[in-house]
């Protein structure tokens, strides 16, 4: 198995989202725009991607673009500003670590209660 189409449609659906917020992100405030973004595309990303874990490359390079996007579009900043900046000034995860980190937090949920 491959998740090659949920990828597809996970990226799909972020990109709407994203485009939508950068329409209205001249009307509201930075902070409004980093908990929007959390709310609907952070959302998608985090949806059972436990079950990414050992996807290809390509597929996690793909969500990966979709998430510098969307942090480029939160902060206002440069296409060529670079990815791994703006994800950490949103002190955010890439997409590979939120995996692993979900996965983490579910073993010590399931160790601990």
């Amino acid at each position: 198995m491959s998740f090659d189409h949920h990828v597809v449609n996970v990226c799909k659906a972020a990109f709407y989202h994203t485009r939508a917020l950068r329409r209205i992100q001249k009307f509201i405030v930075i902070a409004d725009s980093k908990n929007i973004a959390a709310a609907v595309v952070g959302s998608r990303l985090d949806y059972c991607n436990s079950l990414l874990y050992g996807v290809s490359g390509a597929n996690l390079n793909k969500l990966q673009r979709v998430q510098n996007f969307l942090a480029r579009i939160v902060l206002s900043s440069d296409i060529r500003s670079n990815g791994k900046l703006n994800l950490a000034d949103l002190h955010w995860l890439p997409v590979r670590a939120r995996i692993h980190y979900k996965i983490a937090l579910l073993t010590f949920k399931l160790i601990t209660h």
